[in-house]
């Protein structure tokens, strides 16, 4: 349990990041979207390898 709330949490952090870059730096759209992305891709792999 406590190893998939680890993963959870590694493929997680990606899409906090990415909002916290956000709200911090004036990023364009397409820079915004490209960071969000890879978030999701991780979220994705990760949730498809279980």
């Amino acid at each position: 349990m406590l190893n998939a709330l680890l993963w959870g949490f590694q493929a997680t952090s990606t899409l906090l990041l990415g909002g916290m870059i956000a709200s911090r730096f004036n990023l364009g759209k397409k820079t915004h979207g490209v960071i969000m992305a890879f978030g999701v891709g991780a979220l994705i792999s990760d949730i498809a390898n279980k």
